[in-house]
């Protein structure tokens, strides 16, 4: 969809621009993904960093983490998201939009997690091995990442 949209998934008008450069609202991810417009990821050279790139990947990763840790929540709390399921595939998106809803309410009220609940989780959905994407990054894309880096 971001593709076809010029590189945009969210709304243009939430973009910052810093130093002249446009910032567009983003989804995080690891040295997996491709480097996007609408994607960003860390700088993957780790020996050749300057000291401003290691703290933007720390920062980064960081910021990972703490929606890994929501997702692990999420699926601990609703294991049918761990599993297929066999409704009807219309009836997804309002079963993972309920499991969200019922799970920010469970966090609100400081509902008790058990730790166990994620002890097998990695079993239930193998994830696959990460391999670094390399791939020609689009010099407006590298622009938007160099400019974060000075403002992190």
């Amino acid at each position: 969809m971001a593709e076809e949209q010029d590189g945009y998934l969210f709304p243009r008008e939430d973009a910052l621009t810093v130093n002249g450069v446009e910032i567009p609202v983003h989804l995080i991810g690891n040295a997996a993904y491709p480097l996007k417009r609408w994607l960003m990821k860390g700088f993957t050279d780790e020996h050749s960093l300057t000291p401003e790139q290691r703290h933007f990947n720390s920062q980064l990763r960081s910021a990972r983490m703490v929606v890994e840790n929501a997702f692990g929540r999420l699926k601990g709390r609703w294991r049918c998201l761990l599993k297929r399921n066999d409704v009807d595939v219309t009836f997804m998106p309002d079963i993972v939009t309920a499991c969200c809803i019922l799970h920010n309410v469970c966090e609100l009220n400081k509902e008790d997690f058990l730790p166990e609940w994620t002890a097998d989780s990695d079993e239930v959905l193998q994830q696959p091995d990460m391999d670094l994407y390399r791939d020609t990054v689009m010099d407006s894309t590298q622009a938007i990442r160099d400019t974060m880096v000075t403002i992190v």
